[in-house]
């Protein structure tokens, strides 16, 4: 467990923030479909 104190009244850079909304609104990839064996077989490593 980690537990972190942060200073909500400082200003903190969001990597995610310009997805946001959209992910919100959901949209929860690029548009553009992947088509791979890597991207299709999602049980094995």
């Amino acid at each position: 467990i980690l537990i972190s104190e942060i200073d909500i009244s400082k200003k903190y850079y969001d990597a995610s923030g310009k997805y946001r909304m959209e992910a919100i609104n959901g949209k929860l990839n690029s548009g553009q479909v992947v088509t791979d064996p890597k991207s299709k077989d999602r049980t094995s490593f």
